[in-house]
């Protein structure tokens, strides 16, 4: 369901489960990453801010519950979801990409600059955290590290997922080069097939 776009019929099992079981945080931040990854933000966030009154110092939960915020076009609300999780030191990449788009969408490029770099000081960096770290560094026009952020992330072991990655990689190499910025020659003639698949998949969305 999920996949088709029917995100109330693909989340109704997990709004019975969380019925069930109100205080199972686990389970409430799972219904809420899922109904964010597949773009139904809306209920995304009513499951992820009952995940965060229940776990309000969690900071995965945090960072979910900021980038469903910045998806909904609340910047403001999503800083301030980030600046309570910030008194820890164990946010992920993603938290700081996150605060770094929404600092830049209310007009404060220097915290969207330290929050970027912070972003990518980070260690232990997976592809979502690679995602939105590509993210902040092109909406800052840092094309060189929205390139460099899928370095040294893990292989997927899913092909999809691995596939996903990829062609989200070469966006941005396509946004650098857009932006006439001078990349390697391995750093493009790697991504050539990417990129054709890229311009397959932007034609088919358009037909």
């Amino acid at each position: 369901y999920m996949a088709n776009g029917e995100a109330s019929r693909g989340l109704n099992p997990y709004a019975l489960a969380i019925q069930a079981s109100p205080a199972d945080v686990t389970l409430a931040y799972e219904a809420g990453t899922t109904a964010l990854h597949f773009g139904a933000f809306q209920e995304a966030h009513e499951t992820l801010r009952h995940a965060a009154r229940l776990a309000p110092h969690d900071p995965e939960i945090a960072t979910a519950l900021a980038q469903t915020l910045y998806q909904l076009g609340r910047p403001q609300e999503c800083l301030a979801a980030l600046n309570v999780a910030a008194r820890r030191e164990d946010l992920p990449p993603a938290a700081y990409a996150a605060h770094s788009l929404a600092a830049a969408a209310v007009g404060d490029g220097a915290v969207a600059r330290a929050s970027l770099e912070r972003s990518l000081q980070r260690p232990g960096r997976g592809a979502e955290d690679a995602a939105w770290l590509s993210r902040a560094a092109s909406e800052r026009g840092e094309w060189s590290e929205s390139v460099a952020a899928f370095e040294h992330v893990p292989p997927k072991d899913d092909p999809q997922a691995a596939a996903n990655i990829r062609l989200i990689r070469t966006a941005a190499i396509l946004r650098a080069l857009e932006a006439h910025v001078v990349l390697s020659q391995a750093d493009v003639r790697s991504h050539l097939p990417d990129l054709a698949a890229l311009s397959d998949r932007a034609a088919s969305d358009l037909a």
